[in-house]
């Protein structure tokens, strides 16, 4: 861009060239237009000459742009039906971000192989079993005195001991088993221990309890 110095200068020398320029048609008048000159005699060639001269002597303007000039901005040509710079600009753009997308895909994938595989989560342990439920109620026992291998527990189901029937009635020793599930492991004076015949329980016991027999049944029969 121009300075404003320069401007100045530039518009006094075109001021000055447009009023010699004036002068000049206004002097030679009748050769450009005859007629307008009146009676006095036209212009020689020799004062074409010195006119000449003088217009040559003028100072030449500098119009040449200094470094820090506009930048030059190309135009499309109006009669070019190509591409306009902008718009290949916009396709050369779209290209570059579409190949990167591209290889950021490829990448992904690629990251996605190499991973390693997710650790599977460790289920939980199951929680202990407990041992089956012993349905029998402890009622009393029977035996000869000092003989405790002798003693004999008497086990009615559970719900049944106020008026019990034979089949509900149960008698067992030590070491005799129950249902299948249960093994008598001690009898006691008022109380018996019971075992477990599945191998996860076998060093699981539980004592049971005796409960005084009711005899509910026999005093509505007397």
């Amino acid at each position: 861009m121009a300075k404003p110095a320069d401007k100045k200068r530039q518009q006094a020398m075109l001021a000055v060239l447009a009023v010699l320029v004036l002068l000049m048609l206004w002097q030679y008048r009748g050769l450009l237009v005859p007629g307008l000159a009146g009676d006095g005699p036209g212009p020689t060639a020799a004062s074409l000459s010195d006119h000449a001269e003088k217009v040559r002597s003028l100072p030449s303007l500098e119009l040449a742009r200094d470094g820090g000039g506009d930048v030059y901005e190309p135009r499309r040509d109006l009669f070019d039906f190509g591409q306009s710079p902008a718009d290949l600009e916009r396709r050369r753009q779209a290209a570059v971000r579409a190949e990167e997308n591209a290889r950021a895909r490829a990448e992904a994938v690629e990251k996605r192989k190499n991973a390693p595989p997710p650790k599977l989560k460790t289920p939980a342990p199951p929680a202990d079993t407990p041992p089956p439920e012993f349905k029998y109620t402890f009622i009393g026992k029977f035996g000869e005195l000092g003989v405790p291998e002798s003693a004999t527990a008497v086990l009615v189901k559970a719900g049944q001991r106020r008026d019990p029937k034979p089949e509900n009635i149960t008698l067992a020793r030590a070491g005799d088993t129950v249902d299948g599930q249960f093994v008598i492991r001690e009898i006691g004076i008022d109380s018996l221990v019971i075992g477990y015949t599945r191998e996860k329980f076998k060093d699981k016991t539980k004592k049971v309890l005796m409960v005084e027999a009711q005899q509910g049944g026999a005093s509505r029969r007397r």
